[in-house]
């Protein structure tokens, strides 16, 4: 057989539903066939894989001259036109012979339309026959074209019913299968009984939580252990019954009852009762579906106990958080004080001047040394110098004091040059320099300013410590776009200000770079440093939705970027 025509019969083979080779259908497109071309007989033949059948025969002729007007059909389909037409059969070998040529009704004319699906192959043929020569007129070789595609459109609208059907069914019996999968391995118990309380379906979930055997079902209802009062353990009066309820059409929600089981134990299952109805409305029976609690209520109980545990826990870790908070702020009161206990030879070095100052003049004014205008001078040299004095003890005494973060919208700028001011000193007394690098325009931010004064302080204070006399530390603050470390791998840069403090000392080894934002922890020597500058900063920071980065190379200095949200 060759590929094209095993393709053919693969096709052929689809249309099974036209098993009927004498449908209505056909047989009138058939009929208006022969009266259109004035043809007496009228065929529409199915090719199958060894046979030719007919769909449709119009014409009065007996069986055995229907099968052999087959060949008729045959010829047309072979012929590879699109119109068949033979206007004698006594002129083709194949026909000559046949008895409906040499006998009644002596056929001589036939015209044929090949008939073919979508995917060119052919299926069969529509044929009239005549008993005289003939050629057909133009109008009847358009109507035999025209009525041969809608006999294809017959036979492939009966495949694509057959198809829906196929279809549909094979959808009918997943549903059914996917229900009775459904119902035999859900773990929730179905009962279904019939109007007298027989049971119909007892699925696998419900003959365990009854702790009956299958064969035990219409026993079910009559069983008193399996309707047991949750309060008194008694049997439950059958009238009260779940299944008896909804058999008098009720419908029953939330009811729970006990179940002694036949393994001695006693089963806790709630469940849902109600009527089962017809599509016209009528009883069936009634439906319970059943879910066994036992083990959610011994759960019950146990979270129950757990729960004051918890709560008793939960009190105990509030108030240790309490205790951790109140700790922190300590932390940071503790390091703002070590800071200012650094500061504060420094500040004593900038208070000794105008002291001196002061002392001079209020010495040669009390020993009426100057007089007049030269005394007024000296008068207002005092005052000057104690201005001086006073405003070194507020910024001291502000950046010492205890409080809660309090933000607003300040310019970074102005924080810097505070810190640059309050340490002072102590750049003067080493004779380090401490530059300050700011853009043009204003960079203003939501802070805490003393806070942020804070944690700048503690790593200034740090570079300068770790910078050599006459060394320089740089303080730098810019506007770049930035992604946190820690956002996630579709996240955008934002707008965020970056203040750097940057020195050239000993930088830090690598074994102690992870280290240095662990509180206590110090490079520098028993009394000079307690280790809690730079957990405070980062803690700071944090709470301003920032982050701290730091990078160093030992021999070469470090470099700290402080990032805050704009």
């Amino acid at each position: 057989m060759s590929f094209a025509e095993s393709t053919r019969l693969q096709v052929l083979r689809r249309y099974a539903a036209l098993d009927n080779p004498t449908e209505q259908e056909f047989d009138d497109l058939a009929a208006l066939a022969g009266t259109l071309c004035q043809a007496p007989i009228a065929l529409v033949s199915r090719v199958e894989q060894d046979q030719q059948r007919l769909l449709a025969r119009i014409g009065d002729l007996t069986p055995a001259q229907w099968g052999h007007s087959l060949a008729f059909c045959e010829q047309a389909l072979l012929s590879g036109q699109d119109l068949f037409v033979l206007r004698d059969a006594r002129q083709e070998p194949l026909l000559a012979t046949l008895p409906l040529v040499l006998e009644a009704p002596a056929l001589r004319a036939c015209f044929g339309v090949p008939l073919f699906d979508a995917e060119g192959t052919a299926l069969g043929a529509l044929c009239v026959l005549m008993p005289e020569v003939r050629v057909p007129t133009a109008v009847q070789e358009q109507a035999l074209r025209t009525l041969g595609r809608q006999v294809v459109a017959q036979i492939e609208l009966r495949r694509r019913v057959a198809a829906a059907a196929r279809s549909s069914l094979e959808r009918d019996q997943e549903r059914q299968e996917m229900l009775d999968a459904l119902i035999q391995q859900t773990g929730d118990g179905l009962l279904v009984v019939d109007p007298q309380g027989r049971p119909q379906l007892i699925n696998p979930a419900a003959r365990e939580q009854f702790g009956i055997a299958e064969e035990d079902g219409a026993l079910l209802l009559m069983k008193p252990e399996a309707w047991l009062s949750l309060e008194s353990q008694k049997p439950i009066e059958r009238r009260y019954r779940p299944l008896e309820r909804a058999l008098r059409g009720e419908v029953v929600r939330g009811i729970g009852w006990g179940v002694r089981h036949a393994n001695g134990g006693t089963r806790v299952l709630t469940g849902t009762a109600s009527p089962l109805l017809r599509a016209d409305g009528s009883r069936w029976g009634a439906v319970l579906i059943t879910r066994d609690e036992t083990e959610r209520m011994r759960a019950d109980l146990e979270l129950r106990a757990l729960a004051g545990s918890l709560q008793e826990a939960n009190q105990k870790l509030e108030a240790e958080m309490a205790a951790r908070v109140a700790a922190l702020e300590q932390l940071r009161h503790a390091d703002r004080l070590n800071t200012v206990g650094k500061l504060g030879s420094g500040i004593a070095h900038e208070l000794g001047t105008p002291m001196a100052v002061i002392s001079g003049h209020a010495a040669m004014i009390a020993d009426a040394e100057v007089e007049g205008e030269a005394a007024r001078q000296s008068a207002r040299t005092i005052r000057l110098q104690a201005d001086r004095m006073a405003r070194i003890i507020r910024q001291l005494l502000d950046f010492a004091r205890r409080r809660q973060p309090q933000k607003s919208e300040v310019d970074l700028r102005a924080v810097l040059k505070q810190v640059l001011a309050l340490l002072a000193p102590l750049t003067q007394r080493r004779m380090q320099r401490l530059e300050l690098e700011e853009p043009a325009e204003p960079v203003r931010a939501q802070v805490d300013p003393g806070q942020l004064q804070q944690a700048l302080t503690n790593l200034v204070v740090n570079a300068l410590h770790a910078s050599p006399e006459k060394g320089l530390v740089t303080l730098r603050l810019s506007t770049p776009d930035a992604v946190p470390p820690k956002a996630g791998p579709t996240a955008t840069a934002a707008p965020c200000a970056l203040i750097e403090v940057i020195d050239r000392g000993g930088g830090i080894g690598p074994e102690n770079l992870q280290k240095i934002f662990e509180p206590f922890f110090t490079t520098k020597p028993v009394g000079e440093g307690t280790g809690l500058g730079l957990p405070v900063s980062l803690e700071i920071v944090r709470e301003h939705g920032g982050w701290l980065d730091v990078r160093s190379t030992p021999g070469e200095g470090t470099h700290f970027s402080l990032f805050l949200p704009l």
